[in-house]
């Protein structure tokens, strides 16, 4: 990824001068132009970090706990200045991924950096939050991701590796109302999510999510979401709104990625989520859902005319992440652990021969015949064809190589 100038990241400062300006403040800053909107952008992320500490993080860390103190002992976050930076402090620590003892928090960025100098393995030691403002004032994470690293490096550390937490990226449909989505949604999609929900406002639609989880969907009405957040809805009209806006209704559609999906889809690097950002979409906005209009066969899901509406939303994906090719998912094989497997099952047959015993148990024989009958009673009333060739699929899938042929039979000789 190539490097970004300083320049290029706004502040926080430059934000609320920006805005200062637009509410009618002194500001010598001059306002983006129509041609730098854009369509969406990141909206959270979340970065779990390796950062191996200098020689003077013990020094670090003491400022930390002693602004800290203050924290508590005032009842509002204590400032703290390292170099050029000038950071809050919490008066208490930081979770996401993991809890660890400090929050720095400065431009829509919060920190959180634990007592460990050296990352345990792939136990992150540093948490970075990117919060919504400062990602769509930068139209995205390049920017952002640049101030992260400048900022780990003048508080004396190296980044040795990272990986994403979370990514949330969005899109903004100017003139449409949710409801109108909802409708299109409702008459007909094809999707991968299990939970679906519908929320009202009153008694009309406010929105409307898919799944949980790994991956969630969520359109909503950004108007009404923001009506507590004036400075949020500020930074939406000077970044995403249109000139030709008539100033009613406003749909935002988002993703929520999680860990286990983007590492299915070998996204793992802020650097990886960049190259790979336009096939990950094109998979969310194609293969785990789309909204369509006619249902001509039910039999192949893929011929299904996308709806106005959803076209519009692959299209202003589009403007922003650029084309690709829907990414694949790869799921890694699953390992059985045979030892494991055959404690567990003496477990529940021991519980289920001592729920049922008439008497004490003496010898190991005895108690193996109990369980040979616990077996015979289950198994006569089963289809015994079935379970071998589970038993048998299911022994090939977790050793590919040594499994047994599919006509290996096995021979059940019970008692009747």
């Amino acid at each position: 990824m190539q490097s970004v100038p300083a320049n290029a990241f706004v502040t926080q400062a430059a934000i609320d001068a920006e805005l200062s300006e637009e509410r009618g403040g002194d500001s010598n800053i001059i306002p983006p132009s129509n041609s730098q909107r854009v369509t969406g952008s990141e909206d959270t992320a979340v970065i779990s970090c390796g950062v191996q500490w200098g020689p003077e993080f013990g020094k670090l860390v003491a400022l930390l706990e002693l602004r800290k103190q203050e924290a508590q002992q005032k009842g509002i976050p204590s400032a703290v200045a390292v170099g050029s930076y000038l950071f809050s402090v919490s008066s208490s620590g930081f979770s996401a991924g993991g809890y660890v003892a400090y929050k720095l928090s400065a431009n829509d960025v919060r920190f959180g950096i634990s007592t460990t100098q050296t990352p345990t393995g792939d136990t992150a030691n540093v948490y970075i939050t990117m919060g919504s403002s400062v990602l769509m004032y930068n139209n995205g994470i390049e920017p952002v991701w640049w101030y992260c690293k400048e900022v780990i490096a003048a508080l004396g550390g190296e980044l040795t590796w990272h990986k994403i937490s979370r990514i949330d990226m969005c899109v903004d449909l100017w003139d449409v109302p949710v409801a109108d989505l909802y409708e299109e949604y409702r008459q007909g999609h094809v999707t991968r999510a299990r939970y679906k929900a519908m929320y009202q406002w009153g008694n009309d639609i406010s929105g409307f999510v898919l799944g949980k989880g790994d991956i969630t969907l969520r359109a909503y009405d950004k108007r009404l979401e923001t009506e507590k957040n004036p400075t949020k809805w500020d930074i939406i009209m000077r970044r995403r709104c249109p000139e030709d806006w008539d100033g009613r209704d406003c749909t935002r559609v988002e993703y929520q990625a999680r860990r286990e999906f983007l590492k299915s889809l070998g996204v793992n690097t802020i650097e990886d989520w960049i190259a790979f950002r336009a096939s990950v979409i094109e998979y969310l906005t194609k293969d785990w859902c789309r909204v369509c209009t006619a249902f001509k066969d039910r039999t192949h899901t893929t011929r299904y005319e996308l709806s106005p509406l959803w076209e519009k939303v692959r299209e202003q994906f589009v403007l922003w992440m650029g084309t690709g090719q829907a990414a694949k998912r790869t799921f890694a094989d699953i390992q059985y652990n045979g030892e494991g497997l055959v404690r567990m099952a003496i477990g529940c047959l021991g519980r289920v021969v001592a729920s049922r015993a008439e008497g004490e148990m003496y010898s190991l024989d005895e108690f193996l015949t109990r369980c040979r009958q616990v077996l015979a009673d289950s198994l006569f009333s089963r289809d015994i064809e079935g379970i071998q060739e589970r038993c048998i699929l299911g022994y090939a899938a977790s050793n590919p190589y040594i499994g047994p042929p599919l006509e290996t039979t096995w021979d059940f000789v019970l008692d009747e």
